[in-house]
């Protein structure tokens, strides 16, 4: 017979279960189940604006703005992870020291590069949105 476990946590549509063990998830999740619907409605008033009604077009840059900040938390962990995957799980990651160290002896990687590709992609994510700004004010 099938055991069936209840998970402790919560089911995965209610969100709000990762505040209690991971706050950057509940951000990602967040962000992203509202760039949902905003995603629709940007694409509806984009392609609007450029066939039938272009009296759109003055909603088209607010909107760009506001995707451009609910896509900055996938675009942060998607290179966390690519800079987890290339230093073999030697940054960012929960493993253990003992493994950690052993990996920086075996292979002579440090991975001190490796911490600050997040971080670099997330400041010219920030430039290119102030940018964005002061093109589109100016």
């Amino acid at each position: 017979m099938k055991k069936v476990t209840f998970e402790q946590r919560g089911n995965q549509f209610k969100i709000t279960r990762l505040l209690g063990f991971d706050l950057e998830g509940f951000v990602h999740m967040l962000f992203y189940r509202v760039l949902i619907f905003v995603a629709f409605i940007y694409g509806a008033v984009l392609l609007l604006s450029l066939s039938i009604y272009p009296q759109l077009s003055g909603y088209v840059k607010p909107l760009t703005l506001v995707v451009w900040v609910l896509i900055t938390p996938q675009l942060y962990e998607t290179f966390k992870g690519m800079s987890m995957m290339l230093s073999g799980g030697m940054v960012h990651s929960r493993l253990s020291e003992e493994y950690t160290s052993m990996m920086r002896s075996r292979y002579k990687k440090s991975g001190t590069a490796f911490v600050l590709v997040p971080y670099v992609a997330l400041l010219l994510w920030i430039f290119g949105f102030a940018y964005a700004i002061l093109w589109w004010t100016i």
